[in-house]
């Protein structure tokens, strides 16, 4: 050990070196994070479909995946759905992506509609329309039959599902197509491209499932 200790001019090349280590460094960090976040927003949501459709097939009524914002971020929630074209008579062997989509089936939700909360998503992940983010509300009814929640789809007591192929997985910079597999329910992803964007700089948000 030296006995003169540390100079001033060894201490301000040390904290140089540990600045520009830090600053290559931060942005492979935040990348990680990011994928992370995303990761585990989608596992999340295929989670979520999943278990919409066991609970559709065991209570035998469709059952409605909604995502909308509440005090602690983006919930997934899990609600009943009264509609025509939800409730089928179940014949046949089309899944329910080949019907007619149920139109505004949550605002026809009755009073006694069942209405869970699955998970919420990691901070800064949320998801949105396809038109973009609705006026979100954390102080809105969680009990309210439709708020500010967007849908992302429905299942029926036959099995099948169908995603409204409205809703985005985003982090405010990229976007993620939510669709359902309309016979198993689970849930893939996709980035979403705007038609005048060229093709190199088409995002992706932690790749595709």
């Amino acid at each position: 050990m030296n006995p003169r200790g540390v100079t001033l001019l060894e201490l301000l090349v040390a904290i140089s070196i540990i600045l520009v280590v830090s600053a290559l460094s931060l942005p492979a960090i935040q990348g990680r994070l990011g994928d992370a976040r995303s990761e585990s927003a989608r596992e999340l949501i295929d989670s979520a479909s999943l278990a919409s459709r066991a609970e559709s097939i065991r209570r035998g009524r469709p059952v409605e995946l909604v995502a909308r914002t509440g005090a602690e971020g983006t919930e997934l929630l899990i609600r009943d759905v009264q509609s025509e074209a939800a409730s089928g008579d179940g014949r046949g062997a089309s899944p329910a992506a080949e019907r007619e989509p149920p139109r505004r089936s949550a605002s026809r939700a009755p009073a006694e509609t069942r209405m869970r909360v699955w998970g919420v998503l990691p901070a800064g992940m949320r998801v949105e329309g396809a038109a973009g983010p609705r006026n979100a509300n954390p102080n809105a009814d969680p009990e309210s039959p439709r708020g500010d929640a967007v849908p992302i789809g429905i299942f029926l007591p036959d099995g099948t599902a169908q995603g409204t192929g409205q809703a985005i997985l985003t982090d405010g910079v990229h976007r993620l197509g939510i669709s359902i597999n309309g016979w198993a329910g689970g849930a893939s992803f996709a980035p979403v491209v705007e038609q005048d964007q060229p093709e190199d700089e088409r995002p992706a948000l932690g790749g595709e499932k």
